[in-house]
């Protein structure tokens, strides 16, 4: 009996070594544009790092000095990525069970400016009657006094580019362009030298939504236009359950192992 618990504990392993998680090799890219150009920063898997997390993996990468967007034909620059801090940390956290967080901060240019930010795609083993989870946390800063309606108190905005305004899109069986799970963050604004959040996460309350189908992989994506020389940062969840079939066997093998 035990003889026979350890060859299925074995083929168990062996299964996981075939299926499991993976991420893109691109883990985080940033956009910036606006009238003085464009410029974009990105990230690949081997400038991060993959670290335990339990019986799982998770990969993370975290912008540690702030680095200039720039044109590079004018060399024009054209925002500039801060790291953040806490749970304000501009980067990516990758895990395998599958969760995808994407976080970010900026100062815009010397223009209003136009910002789109990417995530890795997570590919996983099928996931089927996968339920999932989003949410998503911003904060607006007027950096300088001035403003698009200082009359109405608007000195800082923040404007989504998705079709229905919104700033944070997680999505899921495709990449760059997948199925959409959530879109959240409406367009909002700062007060003079003042700080603003916003907060959503779906379902309300908190749990889990059934997501039709079978989901194989997952990402985020930000995007959003930028008031001149203001701030903005922000922190996003995706998360799909159950775990993928691949990462369930591993767990399986183990108390079978165990057992033995």
């Amino acid at each position: 009996m035990s003889r026979n618990l350890t060859v299925v504990g074995l083929c168990l392993l062996a299964s996981v070594a075939i299926a499991h998680a993976d991420v893109s090799d691109v883990v985080f890219r940033v956009d910036a544009s606006n009238g003085t150009g464009a410029g974009f920063i990105e990230i690949t898997e081997d400038q991060g790092e993959w670290l335990p997390d339990g019986d799982d993996m998770k990969y993370i990468w975290v912008l540690e000095q702030p680095m200039d967007i720039v044109d590079p034909v004018s060399r024009s620059v054209i925002a500039t990525l801060i790291p953040g801090s806490g749970g304000d940390a501009t980067g990516v956290e990758i895990q395998q069970d599958p969760v995808v967080n994407l976080g970010f901060a900026v100062q815009a240019g010397a223009a209003d400016t136009m910002f789109s930010f990417s995530s890795a795609k997570l590919t996983f083993p099928s996931i089927a009657s996968a339920e999932g989870r989003a949410q998503a946390a911003f904060n607006l800063t007027d950096s300088d006094g001035s403003g698009p309606d200082p009359g109405n108190g608007v000195y800082a905005t923040l404007t989504g580019q998705f079709p229905a305004g919104d700033a944070y899109r997680a999505q899921y069986n495709g990449f760059p362009v997948g199925t959409t799970f959530q879109e959240m963050i409406q367009p909002y604004s700062a007060d003079f030298f003042s700080s603003a959040p916003s907060n959503e996460e779906h379902p309300n309350g908190g749990g889990f939504i059934p997501i039709p189908g079978v989901v194989t992989d997952m990402s985020a994506q930000i995007s959003f236009e930028l008031s001149a020389f203001d701030l903005a940062s922000g922190t996003t969840t995706f998360e799909v359950i159950p775990e993928p079939a691949a990462l369930a066997l591993f767990a399986v093998a183990g108390l079978l192992l165990r057992r033995r």
